[in-house]
């Protein structure tokens, strides 16, 4: 299934893109992203069924495994990008302050 992995692909790379530049603006860009996909699978499974006469159960059933994995796998990178920029923003602060990992001031 070409569709899925192309929009979860495309979501990667717009997401990573916004979020290292300005993480703000990520959750706008987001939901853009999230009306674009609807318009696009609607259209996709419009254009599947109704045009090119596809068995609408098996291709249905295997979209959404498609979907439905490619979306959990995107949904763990964002967990991985999320916190290993939390991670690094972290270790940052606490450098800068001069807090030592047990949390007490260095002297």
């Amino acid at each position: 299934m070409f569709a899925p992995l192309t929009a979860v692909s495309l979501t990667w790379v717009l997401t990573e893109r916004v979020y290292k530049a300005d993480p703000e603006r990520l959750t706008s860009v987001m939901i853009a992203a999230f009306a674009g996909k609807l318009v696009f699978f609607g259209a996709y499974v419009g254009l599947a069924i109704g045009a090119l006469g596809v068995k609408p159960v098996p291709f249905v059933a295997s979209l959404t495994g498609y979907f439905i994995a490619l979306h959990l796998i995107e949904a763990l990178w964002l967990k991985r990008l999320f916190v290993s920029d939390v991670a690094a923003r972290g270790a940052g602060a606490s450098q800068a302050s001069g807090v030592k990992r047990g949390g007490n001031p260095a002297f």
